[in-house]
């Protein structure tokens, strides 16, 4: 393939490759893109992969619940052990009061997947890849 260079009115040097082109291998606006001279007066035009790591951050978050139990007149504290046995007990109602983060730090993957199936059983490979949040920038 042969491209026209460009140049811009600050006199720096444009490679038009083209929407189809880009899009074909995979390149998008911001990707970082290496040119290596190959010596015989060419040069091979590669993406810059990103490195990332996996950086797991564990949060508390907090709930206000309230419950209303019926207990027999003088004893109060039995609703405290109604409340706490959960027994079909409802609540009134609930209210966020907010998260707290407790700290961060970065994990292989075989550790998150692990964290992950310690805290849902059910945790699997494919749901591990889903509940991976990427990080808007890339």
């Amino acid at each position: 393939m042969i491209v026209e260079l460009e140049t811009d009115e600050y006199g720096n040097v444009i490679l038009p490759l083209g929407e189809e082109l880009c899009e074909t291998l995979g390149w998008k606006l911001g990707d970082e893109i290496v040119f290596a001279d190959l010596g015989t007066g060419g040069f091979s035009i590669t993406k810059q992969e990103k490195e990332t790591e996996l950086v797991l951050v564990e949060v508390v978050t907090q709930f206000l619940h309230r419950y209303v139990v019926e207990v027999p007149k003088g004893k109060a504290e039995w609703a405290l052990d109604t409340v706490a046995m959960g027994d079909d007990i409802k609540d009134l109602g609930q209210k966020f009061l907010g998260e707290n983060t407790i700290g961060h730090r970065v994990v292989s993957r075989e550790e998150a997947l692990a964290l992950g199936k310690e805290t849902c059983g059910w945790m699997d490979e494919g749901m591990f890849e889903h509940c991976i949040n990427r990080d808007k920038n890339d």
